[in-house]
């Protein structure tokens, strides 16, 4: 049996099941294997297609480690409306009993240790306008940007400007051999990521959106390491801090995870001041938020 699901036939799952059917095609997924493939199949799930397919039929009810890694994938944070949605619904599914499940909200009402309880207007605008502007990447199409340095920044540059850019434009920009800029173009533009205009230049497939990366863990990308390899590589030749700020304490990690949520958003957000034009002071940032767990103490 595999430890992604529990296959229960008698277990009533059909609240939750509905609802994760209707996330996931507002995620971007039509049918349940167009999700199962995209995020990786057996290897991100744990399941087979079949088992995964009888979660969304409500013929079974999933463990709570592969809601969690549904939680990752459709972006589901459990202080947003979904998010908590989407926990009601399995916590329901799980307990089978109203009167209990009234009984536990009850007991976890107005807890002020948890923040967040109420989210604040503004960051609520925030997300709504992420959401609205949103376009999640197929796992092909994040290896095409990932998998190589070049085609990394060349994606970077096109995906972050409203016009079209040809070869020699962006081998200067990167300071990168043209040949490798030409073979970077051809491995995004393969992956549907980029698209060549009349002229021969290129332009990114989805100008004006917010690009998504699908994610195995809730906090975590897949890649960080390569990832963040990258950025440190071109910050270091080239770049320079604006602002930083940090924080050492000592904290419960379950406690800790609790905020994240909210660090996470406030990136996000930053997403409002992104210019599609170039301007007498603009620049390519990163803005990043982490939590770094040093040591056990």
């Amino acid at each position: 049996m595999s430890q992604g699901t529990s296959m229960k036939s008698n277990v009533p799952a059909r609240g939750f099941a509905e609802l994760l059917s209707v996330l996931r095609r507002e995620g971007g997924y039509s049918s349940a294997r167009d999700f199962y493939r995209a995020v990786g199949a057996r290897g991100t799930f744990g399941c087979t297609y079949a088992q995964y397919l009888n979660i969304e039929a409500g013929r079974s009810t999933p463990k709570p480690a592969l809601v969690r890694k549904l939680m990752a994938l459709l972006e589901l944070y459990p202080r947003d409306k979904k998010g908590r949605e989407f926990v009601t619904a399995y916590f329901r599914t799980l307990l089978k009993d109203d009167e209990f499940w009234e009984l536990s909200l009850q007991a976890l009402a107005d807890d002020p240790s948890i923040p967040g309880q109420n989210d604040a207007p503004l960051s609520q605008a925030l997300k709504t306008s992420v959401e609205l502007r949103q376009v999640w990447l197929s796992d092909k199409q994040v290896a095409a940007i990932e998998g190589d340095r070049t085609a990394y920044w060349c994606f970077a540059i096109l995906s972050n400007d409203g016009r079209d850019w040809g070869t020699l434009e962006l081998s200067h920009l990167l300071d990168r051999d043209a040949k490798a800029i030409q073979a970077a173009l051809r491995k995004l533009k393969s992956a549907a990521l980029i698209e060549a205009a009349p002229d021969g230049r290129f332009r990114c497939f989805a100008k004006g959106k917010i690009l998504a990366f699908p994610r195995k863990d809730l906090f975590l990308p897949e890649n960080i390491d390569r990832a963040r390899r990258y950025i440190e590589e071109v910050a270091q030749r080239r770049g320079r801090f604006e602002l930083y700020q940090s924080l050492t304490l000592r904290a419960s990690s379950k406690r800790l995870k609790q905020y994240y949520p909210h660090l996470a958003q406030s990136v996000s957000g930053a997403t409002i001041y992104s210019s599609p034009e170039g301007g007498e002071d603009t620049g390519l940032y990163v803005i990043e938020t982490m939590a770094r767990r040093l040591f056990d103490f």
